[in-house]
């Protein structure tokens, strides 16, 4: 059965082998790239024809033939390759095949051999006139040889002469070369791979126009610099420890920075002795480098009142303090006195409310607060005469008086 003529070589007649039973007609179309043929009617398991070829014996793509790479039995579907020349529809026929058809058709190769005009009588007849030209005495190979032989002598001496007179400066060049390739490192290829790629991204962030940009920029930048006086290390030299001298006498300003806690609404002082917390207070936005000379804690309320009818209650008792301590230290090992309470202090009246009050202690807690953090405050052994001395709408704040 021949094949379409983009398959077929002209002048030959392709041999095939037909497995038993291995035809049938295509149930649906295949791929439209001509990878596909389907025909759900086989029963074969999968892979059964791999590695087998099959022939389109009707339809457009008549004649063709190609290797079967996959039979899947679920879907009823041979996949070829390489691709049929087009699609395979519904309905055209096909047979299975042991192998590829042979390339060649043998008798059509004695035909073309037997030809006279270019056949093997032609091609013996101009290989004899050749050798004759060969063997003639005048113009032969002989009179090549001897030709050849004499260009060889002229050349061996040419040769000897250029070596012997360039030898010492070949020599030398030679170990010059030597010596700079000995200074390739053993992994340069190791680095280059390396860093290679590593430049490429740097020149990458190069940009466009950067001709552009220096045409430009660069006479700008060198009329700067020209204005620039020759003399200008001297004078840096000169001028700059004096300008020292003369700011080295300046007063250092003194600058300060509050920091205020957020509102605790309630905070009840009681009869019996104990801690009670105040809110943290944040320090944030010192400037770097700068030098502490006093920090003082400070607290105020929006009111104070005496929750109790029993009669005038206060602080009772000489001692009681707040303290403070960075967030990151120890209750009784880190803290410090921040504000001292004296005896009857905030003394309100029997069920009486009072305005509130603001105080600044006097003890200098850099020793603690010393830097941008989180800072806890606290009563600490608080007692008051009376359960409850309320205080509300409380905040603690800290100052820090610094130098820059």
């Amino acid at each position: 059965m021949p094949e379409a003529a983009s398959d077929a070589i002209p002048g030959v007649t392709h041999l095939t082998t037909k497995v038993s039973p291995a035809e049938g007609t295509t149930t649906a179309d295949g791929a439209l790239d001509g990878t596909t043929v389907v025909d759900t009617t086989r029963t074969e398991p999968n892979n059964h024809w791999n590695n087998m070829a099959l022939l389109i014996t009707s339809g457009a793509q008549s004649g063709q033939v190609r290797e079967i790479t996959n039979w899947v039995l679920a879907t009823g579907t041979f996949t070829v390759n390489p691709a049929f020349g087009g699609q395979i529809l519904a309905g055209v026929t096909y047979e299975v095949l042991t192998q590829l058809p042979a390339d060649i058709d043998v008798a059509a190769i004695e035909a073309k051999l037997d030809d006279p005009a270019t056949g093997l009588a032609t091609i013996k007849a101009e290989v004899t006139a050749i050798e004759g030209k060969l063997d003639a005495p005048a113009g032969g190979l002989g009179d090549i040889k001897a030709e050849v032989t004499a260009v060889e002598g002229k050349l061996d001496a040419r040769l000897d002469a250029t070596v012997s007179s360039r030898a010492p400066e070949s020599g030398g060049n030679i170990a010059a070369i030597k010596a700079k390739t000995d200074l390739i490192p053993a992994d340069i290829a190791t680095q280059l791979d390396t860093n290679v790629p590593a430049i490429k991204a740097k020149t990458d962030l190069i940009p466009a126009d950067i001709t552009t940009q220096l045409n430009t920029n660069v006479p700008a930048i060198k009329a700067k610099t020209d204005l620039i006086p020759a003399d200008i290390t001297t004078q840096l030299d000169t001028n700059i420890p004096a300008i020292k001298t003369q700011t080295d006498k300046m007063p250092r300003i003194l600058c300060s920075m509050d920091f205020w806690s957020d509102v605790d609404d309630v905070i009840d002082l009681t009869a019996a002795s104990s801690d009670d917390a105040l809110p943290d207070v944040v320090v944030a936005g010192l400037p770097t480098g700068v030098t502490l000379v006093r920090v003082v804690a400070m607290f105020m309320c929006r009111a104070i009142e005496n929750t109790s009818a029993s009669g005038a209650n206060g602080i009772n008792g000489a001692g009681q303090k707040i303290r403070v301590k960075k967030s990151t230290g120890t209750w009784g090992v880190d803290d410090v006195a921040a504000i001292d309470l004296v005896d009857n202090m905030w003394l309100v009246a029997a069920s009486t409310r009072e305005m509130g009050d603001v105080v600044i202690g006097d003890n200098d807690v850099k020793s603690e607060v010393d830097e941008n953090a989180t800072y806890n405050l606290r009563f600490e052994d608080n007692v008051v005469d009376y359960d409850n001395l309320r205080l509300s709408d409380v905040k603690v704040g800290l100052r820090v008086y610094f130098t820059i």
